[in-house]
């Protein structure tokens, strides 16, 4: 605890807190009263990431924080882990959502098909480019099965703000309006 408030950012799926975005939202808030925890939400094990261990981090990072003292930001898969995150915490004094990663496994399965998501069970880990690393690395089937465990929309209580450009693609932003109402 300090008397500033803590803001957490949370970075998006296959990124990092290296990230363009992230290094621009740490150079940004460089100037407020405001200490700032960017953490790696792949805790340099991509394959084994899951939407649990990420919730599990930010505890960890929050856990000697006063109840609403923490401002919450994150983006796409970031953005929804933050919410989720807000739903079941009391630390949680507001949220900001850019692009949120909202029903992250019944797109992620639509998107991949029904073949794809057997061979991902399979295989137990998919290709996939990762941003942050700028190569090629894997994701294990965990992400899947454990983010199925989780709402697709979370009941979030705390005052949120959901940032979507209307012609995003990746995340279409019926999921943030669904989520608004």
């Amino acid at each position: 605890m300090a008397d500033q408030p803590l803001l957490v950012y949370l970075h998006g799926f296959a990124s990092s807190p290296a990230s363009n975005k992230a290094r621009r939202f740490i150079a940004e808030m460089a100037s407020y009263d405001v200490r700032l925890s960017v953490p790696d939400l792949n805790e340099g094990d991509f394959e084994g990431m899951t939407l649990s261990r990420a919730l599990s981090l930010v505890e960890r990072l929050t856990a000697n924080e006063e109840p609403n003292s923490v401002l919450v930001v994150g983006s796409s898969l970031g953005g929804y882990t933050a919410a989720l995150f807000a739903a079941r915490s009391d630390k949680v004094a507001a949220l900001v959502a850019m692009a949120p990663a909202f029903d992250f496994a019944a797109r992620w399965a639509r998107r991949l098909g029904d073949d794809e998501v057997a061979r991902w069970q399979r295989e137990g880990s998919l290709p996939m480019h990762h941003y942050g690393l700028g190569r090629e690395d894997r994701i294990g089937f965990g992400l899947l099965d454990d983010a199925r465990e989780h709402p697709a929309y979370p009941e979030v209580s705390a005052p949120t703000l959901i940032i979507h450009g209307r012609g995003a693609e990746v995340i279409e932003p019926s999921a943030s309006e669904h989520f608004a109402q």
